[in-house]
């Protein structure tokens, strides 16, 4: 509906605006900061309302840098027919995690997974899809479903906190759920000082891992340090794993599946390139597939001629880092 991209000072930032999922009430807001260092940081904002969206702009601290292009996607909403109401059936709340699959969009997964955290007690929450440098160790991407006040992730973002975040840090190193009050942080942390204000008080943490280099951390905000223990306890804690585990399903799925649609892969490739994974030579993979030797080795050039390399293993390692073997 809406794309814009501006450079500020030594940043670039992407706004998007997405339509409605067919089972979707909300729009979707896109806003992507990649940064000069490398590292991009997006904020994915559901909304139904326009006020909601006003709130989200306001809270920008690069709002007035943006101010000409927040004016525009303004106007395109207000002349768009699909924001004026006949909007699509929300998602019923379901305690059936594996609806999360069936999410055809953020939209979608907003509303599904905002009904989930209203059945457990949850007050607010984040969904934070993480991109792992494997060898420094350091997070190259990271992708924020917001279901809570527009200010937090803002000014979170704003001030480089995920240099500091204690959550990301405990998220990287174990994938047992674990409130705020276990994460044992300073009272003088940030984290202490300012979460509160954007209803961050108290919170549940359900980190999980399904791939080397790729982490999903869901952050639930409780009304109090009661609620947010219970969260741990079953069965909430085995629906709360669950969810954050598909979560993080929905976006590999969503990685593989665009990179199907880029680099056309044919199946006998996937398959030269599963074998050369398991450590097969190319003697390995003619005698496995019933090809010759040198049938194999055009089959190479084919693969490393899509996928934009200059050899069969920097093509499995391309393949591997696009989720196409799995």
């Amino acid at each position: 509906m809406y794309e814009a991209n501006v450079r500020i000072a030594r940043d670039v930032v992407n706004l998007r605006l997405w339509g409605r999922g067919e089972r979707s009430s909300a729009l979707l807001l896109e806003h992507e900061i990649s940064q000069y260092g490398g590292m991009t940081l997006s904020q994915l904002f559901a909304f139904e309302k326009n006020t909601r969206l006003a709130e989200f702009c306001a809270a920008d601290p690069y709002g007035e840098h943006l101010r000409s292009q927040y004016y525009t996607l303004a106007n395109v909403l207000g002349q768009s027919d699909v924001t004026r109401g006949e909007a699509g059936s929300a998602v019923t709340r379901r305690q059936n995690i594996d609806g999360v699959r069936d999410c055809a969009n953020e939209s979608e997964l907003y509303e599904f997974v905002a009904a989930v955290i209203q059945d457990v007690g949850g007050t607010s929450f984040l969904y934070r899809w993480i991109h792992v440098e494997e060898k420094t160790d350091d997070i190259s991407n990271q992708r924020c479903l917001l279901g809570c006040h527009p200010g937090w992730m803002h000014k979170y973002i704003h001030r480089v906190w995920y240099m500091n975040d204690p959550v990301l840090e405990y998220a990287k190193r174990s994938v047992s759920p674990a409130t705020d009050r276990q994460l044992e942080v300073s009272e003088l942390h940030w984290s202490q000082i300012d979460a509160p204000k954007y209803g961050f008080g108290h919170v549940a943490v359900f980190p999980v891992h399904l791939r080397k280099g790729l982490i999903g951390v869901l952050q639930i905000a409780g009304s109090n340090a009661a609620a947010v223990e219970t969260m741990l306890e079953a069965p909430k804690r085995l629906l709360l794993r669950d969810l954050a585990t598909e979560l993080l399903s929905w976006e590999v799925r969503n990685i593989r599946n665009e990179a199907a649609s880029i680099y056309k892969l044919t199946p006998r490739e996937i398959e030269v390139l599963r074998i050369v994974s398991a450590g097969g030579s190319a003697a390995n993979v003619a005698s496995s597939l019933g090809l010759s030797s040198k049938t194999v080795y055009r089959i190479y050039a084919q693969i490393d001629k899509k996928l934009g390399s200059a050899s069969i293993t920097k093509s499995l390692a391309i393949a591997t880092e696009k989720g196409l073997l799995e």
